[in-house]
């Protein structure tokens, strides 16, 4: 039996916006904020169709969202560098050109946490995406969650922005040669029992995380992870 294919929501791009070199923010207005469709909780992703396509596999990416229900858009950024079908059809899209969407999910969020939990986020390049979304809720909803951040990157996205939103959090910023040193900075001993620890970024980046932070002796079960190979 085949499948049904998803119903897809197809939403206006609004503004295109290039953040450095090859890495893209895409705005997308979504003006009726109970439509399931586009109904998301800060921290997940949604099913990205590529420009004037079908919906099939080689077609279909999930992408994180960077902004927050209270914004009335989805905010989703994209490096282009590969040169992939999928990646390239990107580079043709227009503002006022529309894009198909659908299925948000994941549990990259902190619903299920108990209110006062500190955290640590840390992101390795892109998979700074989700976390752009959990920081900016925590402000909105005032929410009781301490946190500190970690970016690897060699480019950090959305730094200007965090500091401009975020001018008191701490907030360190290192390439890959320098995270031991990063995390000795950020996760002095003792760490606090109760901490939770969100890890986003490409499958190699969050094993090589979540093994160190289990060899100082964090419990796996207060990693939460978000993969962006998959």
């Amino acid at each position: 039996m085949d499948r049904k294919k998803p119903e897809c929501r197809y939403l206006p791009v609004t503004e295109i916006r290039r953040e450095f070199q090859d890495t893209w923010s895409y705005f997308l207005s979504f003006p009726d904020t109970s439509d399931p469709t586009t109904t998301f909780v800060p921290g997940q992703y949604i099913h990205l169709v590529a420009p004037n396509a079908p919906v099939s596999k080689p077609t279909v990416r999930h992408m994180s969202i960077a902004s927050i229900p209270e914004d009335g858009h989805l905010r989703l950024a994209m490096s282009l560098a590969s040169r992939s079908p999928y990646k390239q059809a990107f580079r043709r899209l227009k503002p006022g050109d529309t894009l198909g969407v659908f299925g948000v999910s994941g549990t990259f969020t902190l619903q299920t946490l108990t209110p006062g939990t500190p955290l640590i986020f840390i992101a390795g390049g892109i998979g700074i995406t989700p976390i752009m979304s959990l920081i900016r809720h925590i402000a909105a909803g005032s929410l009781d969650h301490p946190w500190k951040l970690l970016h690897v990157a060699n480019t950090p996205l959305f730094k200007n922005e965090i500091a401009d939103i975020f001018p008191d959090h701490p907030r360190l910023y290192c390439n890959r040669s320098g995270i031991d040193s990063s995390l000795e900075t950020l996760l002095p001993s003792p760490q606090p029992t109760n901490q939770h620890y969100f890890i986003s970024g490409s499958n190699s980046f969050l094993h090589a995380l979540t093994s160190r932070m289990v060899a100082r002796g964090i419990t796996p079960a207060t990693i939460h992870t978000e993969d962006f190979d998959h």
